[in-house]
């Protein structure tokens, strides 16, 4: 898609009104899971939310989606970032736009050591996004006052996205049958080598007419 069409898809969004509900985020990766994907095409989806709770369940299946289908998780979301004990790096902190399981993601680009001493915010949801090597954001550096602060984030944050992203590296796709009898292609990660061995001999050993 376009810049224009994503423009007009967030300008048809309507928002609730009701500061104390809460989207149901199992629910939302499902939904973006089951678009219409090109074959082979890199998938990474950007969660926007100032929430981060995710029940264990909801973690579980969560991983398993992003897992099979081969999707990057990216948050954007209010961060209160720190250095583990004292560090002479603290005036830093105002550089860091987020983090990633490797590195922590600065004004000059991604810097691996300066992660290592990041004090990183610990919830299912952040675990989620780095276990499918995904980047954490902070949502405030969109909110700055000054146009050039923005800018420079927004470029930032899309460098680091656009780096991240790699297509599965094999892929199987089927040919499923809609509600209204029209095709639809949906593709899926191929089973691990050491997975299939074990598919091939529960099916040439394990069926009961061979007991």
């Amino acid at each position: 898609t376009n810049a224009g069409q994503v423009s007009l898809a967030l300008n048809g969004m309507a928002s609730n009104a009701n500061p104390e509900s809460r989207g149901d985020l199992s629910q939302a990766l499902q939904y973006a899971a089951r678009l219409h994907f090109r074959p082979a095409v890199i998938k990474s989806f950007v969660l926007v939310s100032c929430q981060s709770e995710l029940s264990p369940a909801d973690y579980g299946d969560a991983m398993t989606l992003l897992s099979e289908q081969g999707i990057q998780l990216h948050l954007l979301t209010p961060l209160e970032l720190a250095f583990k004990g004292p560090s002479s790096h603290a005036r830093l902190l105002s550089r860091i736009y987020g983090f990633n399981g490797q590195s922590a993601i600065t004004a000059s680009g991604e810097d691996a050591e300066l992660r290592k001493q990041l004090e990183v915010p610990k919830s299912l949801l952040n675990t989620l996004v780095q276990a499918s090597a995904g980047s954490i954001f902070d949502l405030n550096r969109l909110e700055a006052r000054k146009r050039s602060s923005v800018k420079r984030a927004t470029s930032m944050i899309g460098a680091s996205i656009a780096k991240q992203s790699h297509a599965m590296e094999c892929q199987v796709c089927d040919c499923l049958s809609t509600s209204d009898g029209k095709g639809r292609l949906m593709c899926h990660r191929c089973i691990s080598p050491s997975i299939d061995i074990v598919l091939q001999n529960w099916q040439k050993y394990g069926t009961p007419e061979q007991w």
